[in-house]
């Protein structure tokens, strides 16, 4: 088990050898934050699921489902516009203050818009806390957003993230201390709630660019990048929410427990994906503005390697194990193995898919990401309606999948309009031969002992990794050659 662990941090740092020393310390520290603050939530959501249930987890989902989707309105795409002008490193100060400006202005009306909705928005979450405890929420995501651009447009994407990390700590530590009190849900917001506090504070923090008085042409050059890129953020929040809010108008809160826990789970095999995406962003818009079209073009091809690393097998790996991993949770959640498949095979998806829209937003192209992300919200929201009136929950999975794979299809097709794409099919390939044989491998192991506790099922996914990384390094010399030059290049320095 601990091999198999070792192998693939090793496999995880060749990143250095692909892209670079400066971009891959960025994805490297991207990827190692990303992985705490998945097994940090992960920990976290289980713990809450046994002490309150899938009814109480339901409601505290819902709750930050309409904080997400509200949160909206106090975006307006300034977040992309702030670390796509900051990263060009002109007036970086001028256009932050200007972000933190508009980020304030947009809460304010926002605030009150929502402060008439109040009845309705007390209905549907199930708690009047809830409601309350929506504005400040508001306020702290409008704050952390500008923040963590900022620090993205700075090239320091892993910081960026830690922030993330610590307000993830904070939460989860507070949920213990609050719900071992006995405070049930409203435990649940006011742990969320000194999580993001902590977020803002070490955003500041670790933020190098000082506020300065901005000119009218810092907002124009914000709303200049913002009135296209907007729609993204809107993409953002319906590709997060938009299952869970229609589910809550459908289905009873224990049900949209289940599947946000089914959505956390799945999350687990995307973050790789996130660690590069993120990592190259404020690369490719630097040599977008200086036309070295053939770096963006290998770095895309390097990239392709590497993200569905882990959402291939974690697809294969919920077709196997889906079920036991959800009993970690409680014998309730369960009944969401359908939707944990293919909410996974979403994330796969959506692995590709976010490489090709930093290369097209990179590339000062929001224009046509808007045309894309137009394409993906009406699909997202009128399909998670319909199917999930005519198919139940299990229509929202579906139509959250579609909209993807629509996605993914149409950045590829914008991408391969830009630049020129070279797919790595071989290795491509190869990672699903090794993950489909990781599960072939174990689904015997799986028939025979299930169903599998909690130590049992850590010990098959630990196996699972083992199999997968050794037949993918066996076969992928390219994989393996980086590899060992990079254990080399690491004893080398060490010695």
């Amino acid at each position: 088990m601990s091999r198999g662990l070792v192998w693939y941090c090793c496999v995880v740092r060749v990143f250095v050898g692909f892209f670079g020393l400066r971009i891959a310390k960025s994805s490297v520290g991207v990827f190692s934050v990303s992985i705490l603050v998945t097994v940090v939530g992960f920990v976290g959501t289980i713990f809450a699921a046994r002490v309150v249930g899938a009814d109480g987890l339901g409601v505290f989902y819902l709750f930050t489902a309409v904080v997400s989707l509200v949160s909206f309105f106090t975006k307006f795409g300034v977040g992309g516009a702030t670390t796509k002008r900051v990263s060009e490193g002109r007036r970086q100060g001028e256009l932050l203050t200007a972000s933190l400006i508009i980020s304030f202005v947009l809460f304010l009306v926002t605030s009150v818009f929502l402060y008439f909705f109040g009845g309705g928005v007390v209905d549907y979450i199930g708690s009047k806390w809830g409601f309350y405890l929506v504005f400040p929420s508001l306020l702290l995501l409008s704050i952390n957003q500008v923040v963590g651009a900022g620090l993205s447009g700075e090239k320091k994407v892993a910081l960026s993230h830690s922030l993330s990390l610590g307000g993830d700590i904070v939460r989860v530590s507070a949920w213990v201390f609050l719900l071992l009190l006995g405070t049930g849900v409203v435990g649940l917001f006011f742990g969320y709630l000194l999580g993001l506090v902590t977020s803002v504070v070490l955003g500041f923090v670790f933020l190098s660019i000082r506020l300065k008085k901005p000119s009218r042409g810092d907002f124009r050059s914000l709303f200049s990048y913002s009135k296209f890129s907007w729609l993204g953020g809107v993409r953002g929040r319906a590709w997060s929410w938009t299952d869970t809010i229609v589910l809550g108008f459908f289905v009873s809160s224990s049900f949209v427990g289940v599947y946000e826990a089914c959505w956390k789970i799945s999350a687990l095999f995307y973050f790789g994906a996130t660690a590069i995406s993120e990592s190259i962003f404020p690369e490719i818009s630097e040599w977008a503005a200086k036309n070295q079209i053939t770096k963006i073009e290998d770095i895309l091809e390097e990239s392709l390697v590497w993200v569905g690393l882990i959402s291939i097998p974690g697809f294969l790996g919920a077709l196997v194990l889906g079920r036991s991993v959800l009993s970690v949770y409680g014998k309730e959640f369960t009944i969401g193995y359908l939707i944990l498949v293919v909410l996974a095979f979403a994330r796969l998806l959506h692995s590709y898919e976010t490489g090709f829209s930093r290369i097209i937003n990179g590339l000062n192209r929001p224009d046509l990401m808007f045309k894309v992300n137009l394409v993906f919200l009406t699909l997202n929201i009128g399909g998670n309606i319909i199917l999930v009136s005519l198919l139940d929950w299990i229509g929202a999975a579906i139509a959250t999948t579609a909209s993807m794979a629509i996605g993914l299809t149409l950045t590829t097709y914008y991408t391969n309009k830009l630049i020129k794409i070279t797919v790595p099919w071989k290795e491509i390939t190869k990672e699903f031969i090794a993950a489909t044989l990781m599960a072939t491998l174990i689904y015997p192991i799986h028939l025979k002992f299930k169903p599998l506790d909690f130590i049992q099922t850590l010990l098959a996914v630990s196996l699972g990794t083992t199999i997968y990384l050794t037949i993918l390094l066996t076969t992928s010399k390219r994989i393996r050659t980086k590899i060992q030059k990079l254990i080399k290049e690491i004893t080398t320095k060490t010695n």
